[in-house]
């Protein structure tokens, strides 16, 4: 699956464009011949599913509004961290000009885009901040992996969990987002299915009496 950090709005409209970023979802892809096996394993409750985890990150440049692949997840927490300070440009990746013919990737379809907020704290040192993409395309779910091994899924656990372990202490809640991404509902992947990209049904309309 392909996941992207990317603008909040399209990239195409300027003034939202700049401020944000790109992740996006890896798209599964159907194995040659094998149709008839994976709609099977699909239907099967049994068999679970993969998970859609961000794991690549984009940046747009504040000037030509290229996007800008970043290699780790730690480089692109580092620029959004303080992207609205300091706004990024092609120039601060080893290698990018704002002239050169295209960026390192294209907004398109062919990836689920996802936007996140700028200004998100970077993840403490030793943590992990994991992103993982529901089934239905509705939202994102953010967690963090402690040093330990723990799985952490909200800040009253990170609350508990820095009060019962003393050797973070110098850490504090707010050092950590929940924050989701928005999921940019005009661009899901061609790949997805009716039922991924169904929304939530409306709500029933009263009865009159």
């Amino acid at each position: 699956m392909d996941f992207h950090f990317s603008p909040s709005e399209s990239p195409q409209t300027k003034n939202r464009a700049s401020r944000d970023f790109a992740n996006v979802e890896k798209q599964r892809r159907k194995p040659a011949g094998s149709g008839a096996a994976e709609v099977k394993m699909a239907e099967n409750p049994k068999v679970p599913k993969t998970p859609r985890m961000a794991d690549v990150w984009a940046v747009q440049c504040d000037r030509c509004f290229k996007w800008r692949i970043i290699p780790t997840q730690e480089e692109f927490e580092e620029i959004r961290s303080k992207f609205i300070e300091e706004p990024f440009h092609c120039s601060k990746k080893p290698g990018a000009f704002c002239d050169d013919a295209g960026g390192d990737i294209e907004y398109d379809a062919s990836r689920t885009w996802l936007a996140d907020k700028p200004n998100i704290p970077k993840t403490p040192v030793g943590f992990k901040r994991e992103l993982v993409l529901r089934s239905d395309y509705t939202k994102m779910d953010a967690y963090y992996h402690a040093p330990t091994g723990k799985k952490l899924r909200s800040a009253p656990q990170i609350a508990s969990f820095l009060s019962d372990n003393p050797e973070f202490k110098h850490l504090s809640v707010s050092d950590f987002s929940f924050v989701r991404p928005k999921i940019l509902a005009d661009i899901i992947p061609n790949h997805a299915s009716p039922e991924e990209k169904a929304t939530p049904p409306p709500p029933p309309t009263p009865e009159t009496p």
